[in-house]
């Protein structure tokens, strides 16, 4: 009796792993697509902006303006910019601060639009996004602390707005210089792309290449700001330093996202398993669920 009732129960048991190994296929599509795979660029858009500024990340703004103050006290500021410069020309200093507000940005938008693989979903997103921050607070802290163009004799600005010209590396004029020069928003956004994508792929050696180039042309898109007497120098380094901050901050946290994703669909694709289980004097299964 007990040899016919183990017999029943696994042949009872047997189809069963069939029926569940076909649900993964049917609801694959929904898996797949890319509402479900990849986060909007906005997903923790303020968490994100809140932690890039906190903990140990505001030490590099704490580094932003130390080393302002200590290039405007030395006064390398003030030689820098009095040095004679223009070694690009000004036909592509000009050219940088025209491209240098789309550059990293659009391909990244472009990516984002047109791909459905997840991993380049998170890692366009993470740009997105990074680049929004990074252009909201140098945007903010260009008011705050309202630093003058610097005024080479070249630049007409429009007398009836709020705008101010200077030579000196020390002048400012908190809230009351409409577009301010500190931080350079350029290089902080080129930073910000770059450092994103550094912190997505930090585990992936075969990216390093491409992270050299992308620091390499932020570098030189804040070289131009100085070369072309559009930014005082420690505009530039202010810029890298929190470009840097909140771009890898938000790298991490697309890379911590797409780990949890694949998780999850690994889970949601792995069917429970039974096992009969038959043993002198008694007789059940054993179910195996991924989590």
């Amino acid at each position: 009796m007990k040899s016919t009732l183990a017999l029943a129960l696994i042949l009872l048991l047997v189809p069963v792993p069939s029926l569940f190994a076909e649900e993964p296929r049917e609801a694959s599509p929904a898996i797949s697509a890319p509402s479900a795979v990849s986060p909007s660029p906005f997903v923790g858009f303020w968490t994100n902006m809140i932690e890039s500024h906190t903990g140990r990340n505001s030490l590099w703004h704490l580094g932003a303006l130390g080393a302002t103050a200590a290039m405007i006290a030395t006064p390398a500021d003030q030689l820098v910019v009095e040095a004679d410069k223009n070694f690009f020309g000004d036909a592509f200093n000009t050219g940088a601060l025209i491209v240098g507000t789309w550059w990293h940005v659009l391909p990244a938008a472009v990516v984002y639009w047109s791909t459905d693989t997840p991993e380049y979903k998170y890692a366009s997103g993470a740009v997105i996004q990074a680049v929004g921050v990074t252009f909201l607070v140098t945007t903010a802290e260009k008011f705050a602390f309202g630093r003058p163009f610097i005024d080479d004799g070249d630049k007409d600005l429009p007398s009836y707005l709020p705008f101010r010209k200077s030579t000196d590396a020390r002048d400012f004029y908190p809230f009351q210089n409409l577009g301010g020069l500190w931080p350079s928003g350029h290089t902080a956004t080129a930073f910000a792309a770059a450092s994103a994508l550094a912190a997505f792929y930090r585990d992936d050696e075969s990216f390093l290449p491409f992270a050299v180039l992308a620091y390499a042309a932020s570098a030189l898109m804040g070289y131009a700001m100085i070369d072309g007497n559009i930014h005082w120098a420690s505009d530039v380094v202010a810029g890298a330093l929190i470009g840097h901050a909140i771009g890898w901050t938000i790298g991490k946290d697309f890379r911590s996202r797409l780990n949890k994703s694949a998780s999850s669909r690994s889970a949601r694709a792995t069917p429970p398993s039974f096992v009969p289980l038959i043993s002198d004097g008694g007789y059940g299964f054993m179910v195996s669920v991924a989590y």
